[in-house]
C-alpha cells in the first residue's frame, strides 16, 4: 500500500513506552470485531510521519492521536472518536464531545500526566503479541534504530 493511502486509514498512534496505552491498545484490538484500526507507536517512523502531518512536534508524547481520512484528532476528541469507531455501547460516550474541550482536555491531561506513575511504563516500546503486532503499520514500531 502506497504510504499516502496508509496516512488516510484508521491509525491509532500511542505512546509505545507507555502500559496504558499498551492496554488501550489490547482493548481496540478485542472490541474492533472489523479489524478496521491500525496502530502505530509514536516513538516510529510511522508515528513521527504521523505527528509531523498532524502539525505536532516529534517531542509531543503527552496524547495518542487518531487519524482517520486524513484528519487528526488528539487528546479527547481522539478517544471519543475511536470508541465511536469501535461500536457497541462505547457509542454512548460519544456525546461526550459536547462538553466544552478545556473541560474534556483538562481530564484527559491529568491523566496523562499521572499514567507512567499509575501504570507503569518502560524504556523501550514493547514488543506486542503476534496477534496485535499484525495490526501495526508498516514502520509502527518504536525500537528502530533512528
Amino acid at each position: 500500500m502506497r504510504e499516502s493511502e496508509e496516512m488516510k486509514r484508521a491509525v491509532v498512534i500511542i505512546d509505545g513506552k507507555c502500559h496504558l496505552c499498551h492496554g488501550l491498545t489490547r482493548f481496540l484490538v478485542k472490541h474492533d470485531r472489523k479489524a478496521s484500526i491500525r496502530f502505530a507507536a509514536l516513538q516510529s517512523k510511522a508515528g513521527r510521519a504521523h505527528q509531523e502531518a498532524a502539525g505536532l512536534t516529534l517531542a509531543y508524547t503527552d496524547s495518542f492521536l487518531y487519524s482517520k481520512n486524513g484528519t487528526y484528532y488528539k487528546e479527547s476528541g481522539a478517544v471519543l472518536r475511536v470508541l465511536w469507531q469501535v461500536g457497541g455501547a462505547w457509542r454512548l460516550l460519544y456525546p461526550l464531545l459536547l462538553v466544552p474541550p478545556p473541560l474534556r482536555n483538562a481530564v484527559y491531561r491529568y491523566v496523562a500526566r499521572n499514567r507512567y506513575r499509575w501504570f507503569g511504563g518502560s524504556e523501550v516500546c514493547l514488543l506486542p503479541s503476534p496477534h496485535v503486532l499484525a495490526r501495526f503499520v508498516e514502520d509502527g514500531l518504536g525500537n528502530e534504530e533512528i
